[in-house]
């Protein structure tokens, strides 16, 4: 079993889809598929995590752009992501994908 862990481990942290739900469909059987389910979910958290990361960071360089041309807005999109709330969020997204 413990070479099933590692494959599926590898097989997350090279975010190899098809090999994650291959690895991930043995534990059933193996009378572990609760195990097999937190695997599976732990691997759909990192993906989600990026994936927010990526689509927030995108945003931010548009808005970023968009606002260059007036130094009143970007300003305050300076500001705004300097918010300790918002910095919590994107901490907070950045554990979701450690986990």
């Amino acid at each position: 079993m413990s070479i099933i862990r590692k494959r599926l481990s590898a097989a997350v942290d090279q975010r190899d889809h098809a090999t994650i739900l291959w690895f991930v469909r043995l534990y059933p059987p193996l009378g572990l598929e609760e195990e097999g389910l937190q695997a599976y979910i732990g691997y759909l958290k990192k993906v989600v995590s990026m994936r927010s990361r990526l689509e927030f960071d995108q945003l931010v360089e548009l808005m970023e752009q968009s606002y260059s041309s007036s130094s009143v807005g970007y300003q305050a999109l300076k500001a705004r992501r300097a918010d300790p709330s918002v910095k919590l969020v994107i901490d907070a997204s950045g554990q979701l994908h450690k986990q």
